[in-house]
């Protein structure tokens, strides 16, 4: 019998170990790739429970309809009675009634075919900007029903009902002489999910929020900032005199753009979102100094009766509002710019600027890009008790005192 003097006495093989280890890391692998499993499809459930029946109906969407006595211009689609004919969703998971109920099947009760029975006259906040206004639930309306032009799809435009007077702007706002108002537009949004979801949470009603139209989930951010009493607006990209050489963006409005081109390039921009009442520029100095590009973007917004708000990032402004106020279509440029920011005090003086402009007018509109340190700023500012007479207003409020 040989004996093999290099290995210890009572040492297990080397090939009876690597074996071992082999059963025992396989072994391994299969109980973690399980747990992963596991925990992923607990999280699947716990969120698709969260989103209930909203995440099976993607393709509907809730529109507000306000009562003839209390129109606004601002609000977004409104629809003729005919619009609200009984019709039957998808699969037969929806129907709407002529009394103005809608029927639900629960999807967690198919086998009792159990139905849920909404009662779409009673007033509802869900989706209220100003959480003052008494609007009614119109009920589930399917996308196909929803204002179209020609070909391109669905848009949201007002009917040919609505005020041009814009006097209904602030139907719904405080009266001037209550005090100071000062409208704040925090821009930027919609393309850092976590940041843009941030912003939401920190900041209080009223605001007024502009999301990128190249964002991202701008639809669930957007309706997110209405049930919280935010208002929307789209910011779209526009040509800068410092990037006319840059790379080509199809998101970003070009004076090199044939007028078809640039067509498709807005309407495309306006459909990334619902429920939003104007339009921002991002940079833009050179787009805003065109005139036929210019009239190409506004003859769009006043027939969607949307109004312009001017960032005041640039002062090349004169051409775009002497255009606007031709063809009646709301400018509105705001008195304040702010950015990024190194010096926190900095923040300070021109948010106590902002102010001082609102007493001395009566009113002010602020464009404050969302940095952190931006956000932090503006909360600990409204928290001063020179504040408390300040009247935090949506930017809608204050359309008609600037056109």
């Amino acid at each position: 019998m040989s004996t093999n003097l290099n290995r210890p006495l009572g040492e297990k093989s080397i090939t009876k170990r690597s074996f071992y280890l082999k059963i025992i890391s396989r072994f391994g692998f299969c109980l973690l790739f399980s747990i992963c499993v596991i925990c992923l499809s607990i999280h699947i459930i716990r969120y698709d429970s969260f989103n209930g029946i909203v995440s099976k109906t993607d393709q509907y969407y809730f529109i507000p309809e306000i009562s003839k006595s209390n129109s606004s211009a601002i609000d977004a689609v409104q629809y003729p009675e005919k619009s609200i004919e009984p019709f039957k969703g998808d699969n037969g998971k929806f129907s709407i009634n002529k009394n103005n109920t809608v029927n639900v099947i629960d999807p967690l009760k198919t086998k009792e075919k159990k139905i849920i029975s909404v009662n779409t006259n009673k007033f509802s906040s869900v989706i209220d900007p100003l959480n003052n206004k008494k609007e009614k639930f119109v009920s589930v309306i399917h996308k196909d029903r929803l204002v179209t032009n020609k070909s391109r799809g669905f848009l949201s435009i007002k009917d040919d009902n609505s005020s041009t007077s814009f006097e209904d702007y602030t139907k719904y706002c405080p009266d001037p002489g209550v005090g100071p108002r000062i409208a704040i537009v925090i821009s930027g949004l919609g393309i850092s999910k976590n940041g843009t979801q941030r912003v939401i949470n920190l900041l209080p009603e009223n605001f007024t929020l502009a999301f990128a139209s190249n964002g991202n989930n701008l639809k669930k951010f957007m309706e997110t900032s209405l049930n919280k009493g935010q208002e929307t607006i789209l910011q779209i990209p526009m040509q800068d005199f410092t990037i006319l050489n840059s790379k080509d963006d199809p998101y970003v409005l070009k004076t090199n753009r044939s007028p078809k081109e640039l067509s498709n390039i807005i309407y495309n921009s306006l459909n990334q979102a619902t429920n939003y009442y104007g339009i921002m520029n991002y940079l833009g100095s050179s787009f805003l100094s065109d005139k036929s590009s210019i009239m190409i973007l506004f003859n769009e917004l006043a027939n969607r009766k949307l109004f312009f708000l001017d960032d005041g990032s640039s002062r090349h402004n004169n051409i775009s509002k002497e255009l606007a106020a031709n063809i009646n279509l709301p400018y509105i440029s705001s008195d304040l710019y702010l950015d990024y920011q190194y010096n926190r005090n900095d923040i300070r003086k021109k948010l106590k600027s902002l102010e001082y402009k609102a007493r001395v007018s009566g009113k002010a509109i602020g464009v404050v890009v969302s940095f952190d340190e931006n956000i932090e700023e503006i909360l600990q500012w409204l928290k001063e008790d020179y504040m408390k007479d300040i009247l935090i207003v949506p930017l809608s409020c204050l359309v008609k005192y600037y056109i």
